[in-house]
């Protein structure tokens, strides 16, 4: 018989840390700390608001196909 495995809260925790310590890994502390600022502003400041269009721009054409898809 197989074990079944409960993910709970605590599992998920320890995932967003690992992926945290990955990117500060990759970037460097310093893309945290930008201008002592946190989350989008500091991706907004590095990046610019082109990519944010960019995405925007992406993400609409991908829905728009599984729209299209649906409906067929």
């Amino acid at each position: 018989m197989k074990k079944v495995v409960s993910l709970d809260s605590a599992f998920y925790k320890q995932i967003g840390r690992l992926g945290g310590q990955q990117t500060k890994a990759k970037q460097g502390e310093d893309f945290f700390a930008l201008a002592g600022l946190k989350g989008g502003e500091v991706v907004k400041r590095r990046l610019g608001r082109r990519h944010y269009s960019e995405m925007g721009r992406k993400s609409a054409a991908a829905r728009a196909a599984k729209k299209l898809a649906q409906s067929a």
